[in-house]
This record gives C-alpha cells, sequence and structure tokens, in this order.
C-alpha cells in the first residue's frame, strides 16, 4: 500500500518499513492464519437480533404488582394507619363543643384607654403614638361618661391625678397616680394594662 506523503513524512515511513524487516533484502514476514480468525472473532461486528415484545395483559400486570412483597407491606401498613389514627386521635373525655384547639370563647370587647378632662391634643398623641390602637384611645369631659363604656378600661382622670385599670365586670384592679411626665404616662398605661 503506497500512499503519497509529504516530504518530512517519507523519512519517518522509511524508517517504520525498514524496522520490521532483520535485514534489507529480507521479505515482509505474513501475518499467522490464527491470528487473523481470532481477531476476526473477537472484534467483528456482531448481528443484534430484536425479539417483539409480547405484551401482558393489565390484569396480568395487576396481579404481578399485588404479588410483589413491597405492595404487601404498604397495603398492610396503610391498613393499620387507617385504623389507628381515629382510635389514636379520638378522646372519649372531651365534649363536642370542644375541638382540637379547645373551647371556643366569645370575642372580647378590646380594651379601652379613657382619658378625662385631659390636656389637649393628649388624646391625638396616645393615638398615633403607635404604643396603642387608634380606636382604643377615648377622651371625655367627666368621670360619668367613662363609667358608661362598658368594656375593660384604664381611666386616666386627670381631674384627681390618678389611673384606675377597671374590668370588664366593673371592678378596679389596679390604681395608681399619674406621673409629672407625658413622657411617661406610656408606660404606666402599659402597666395598668399588664393588670387586666
Amino acid at each position: 500500500m503506497k500512499l503519497e506523503l509529504s516530504p518530512p513524512l517519507e523519512s519517518i515511513r522509511r524508517i517504520l518499513e525498514g524496522s520490521l524487516r532483520l535485514k534489507p533484502d529480507e521479505p515482509v514476514p505474513s501475518v499467522p492464519a490464527g491470528l487473523l480468525h481470532d481477531l476476526n472473532q473477537r472484534f467483528a461486528t456482531q448481528r443484534i437480533v430484536i425479539e417483539p415484545s409480547r405484551q401482558r395483559r393489565w390484569l396480568a400486570s395487576l396481579r404481578g404488582l399485588v404479588r410483589t412483597p413491597a405492595f404487601g407491606l404498604a397495603a398492610a401498613a396503610l391498613i393499620v394507619f387507617g385504623v389507628l389514627t381515629p382510635i389514636v386521635g379520638h378522646d372519649r373525655g372531651r365534649t363536642n363543643a370542644e375541638s382540637f384547639r379547645g373551647v371556643s370563647t366569645p370575642v372580647s370587647a378590646p380594651t379601652m384607654i379613657v382619658l378625662v378632662d385631659s390636656p389637649a391634643g393628649l388624646a391625638d398623641t396616645l393615638a398615633h403614638s403607635r404604643s396603642f390602637e387608634a380606636d382604643s384611645v377615648v377622651a371625655v369631659t367627666d368621670l360619668a361618661s367613662a363609667d358608661q363604656i362598658a368594656a375593660p378600661k384604664v381611666v386616666l382622670n386627670f381631674t384627681d391625678a390618678t389611673l384606675a385599670a377597671i374590668n370588664d365586670q366593673g371592678y378596679v384592679v389596679h390604681t395608681a397616680p399619674l406621673p409629672k411626665s407625658i413622657a411617661e404616662l406610656s408606660l404606666l398605661v402599659a402597666d395598668a394594662l399588664s393588670h387586666l
């Protein structure tokens, strides 16, 4: 087999041709017959035959699934959980009106902060201070008007300079004198709210 090679590769070709001969006039040995047969047998491409698959019926597929051990374990676990969940979750002492969140209680009225005879603008200052809800601050002119509010309340009486925390039944649960500084008023009201 002769190939036309570039001049730099010709020298490499001559070196390779000369490496197979022991002497310059000796012919190149032929490939042994058994080696060629072994190589053809090992590396020859084999023809792959694809057989058409048999389609299984869906009933046979379902039977095969049910026969597997994993299906049996999953079915047994599902049955156990299905039976035990109502038994474990049911408390015989619980009444029908009570849910797992507890007994429902009526919504209580919001706690009001009532300012009696307060300085001008103090109600707006407390309502916009973000310490209390704006709807919970009410300014009235006398103590009788404060008593008419039917909700738990903290009454700041600037006439007597006292603070009273009154629960929803109308009982006074905490009293304190009003502070000299308006800056301490929010802390005093928060303390009174904690007693309700």
